[in-house]
């Protein structure tokens, strides 16, 4: 009796060892299924728009995206309409302030320790996100190792200049939307030196938008654009789907 006794222990002691080592490798794994990301911000004197930070971010953090804030060379951008986040956004972004305050530089990053990039608008990328060494050669890193690139209003300007391997043009052939010729102002047109519609067009994107500040996102394999900052948070949900893949 004394030996069954015995037996029994040490069986429940295996079993219980067992389900521990079981718990530990589950949450090992759980943290090696962490999605990175990149959020490109523009460090021009011009901006990036609060708003399209903050409503991607929103989503991102609500699916557990772990998301990394970086300018071309780690110059803190500069925030531009503030005026457009209600109290719950604004509240958003100062509790981001130290991050923001703090950009990494993308000339410094490894695009393997990522899963993705995500470029919001504002005016400053069509200064200092367009063609940009750095950020070309980062982008189509991340693409030609088949992870998602989504751009939103003018984050897009990132994109055209990007030149893969192949000597391709990443965005020639695709669908691609991004900020219209129709939403452009007397200032944008004055002081950019393209419109953004016109230079995706130039280099061989298929554009396509829908009417003045509606929301319109288009995908096209790894390639996800929004018009507009109303198309924000529609195209970080598809972007998460993507990611989740």
């Amino acid at each position: 009796r004394t030996e069954k006794l015995m037996f029994k222990k040490l069986v429940t002691i295996l079993l219980f060892a067992m389900f521990c080592c079981w718990q530990f490798n589950a949450y090992a794994n759980e943290g090696d299924d962490n999605v990175k990301v990149v959020m490109l911000l523009s460090a021009h004197d011009h901006g990036y728009w609060a708003g399209e930070v903050i409503d991607a971010y929103d989503v991102l953090k609500k699916e557990g995206v772990e998301v990394v804030f970086a300018t071309p060379d780690g110059t803190v951008g500069i925030p531009s309409g503030m005026w457009t986040l209600d109290k719950d956004k604004s509240a958003t972004f100062r509790s981001l302030a130290q991050q923001l305050a703090t950009p990494q530089s993308l000339a410094q990053l490894d695009h393997t320790d990522f899963d993705a990039i995500y470029i919001p608008g504002g005016a400053g990328p069509m200064f200092d996100l367009y063609n940009h060494p750095t950020v070309n050669t980062f982008i189509k890193d991340l693409y030609q190792t088949n992870k998602p690139i989504a751009a939103v209003c003018h984050g897009p300007a990132a994109l055209a200049g990007v030149r893969l391997d192949n000597g391709k043009l990443l965005i020639e052939g695709k669908n691609i939307t991004g900020k219209s010729n129709a939403e452009e102002d007397d200032w944008a047109r004055k002081n950019y030196a393209f419109l953004l519609e016109d230079q995706l067009k130039a280099v061989g994107g298929l554009f396509s938008a829908a009417a003045p500040q509606k929301p319109w996102v288009v995908q096209d394999g790894l390639v996800l654009t929004g018009q507009n900052p109303a198309s924000t948070t529609p195209l970080t949900e598809l972007f998460v789907q993507n990611l989740r893949k």
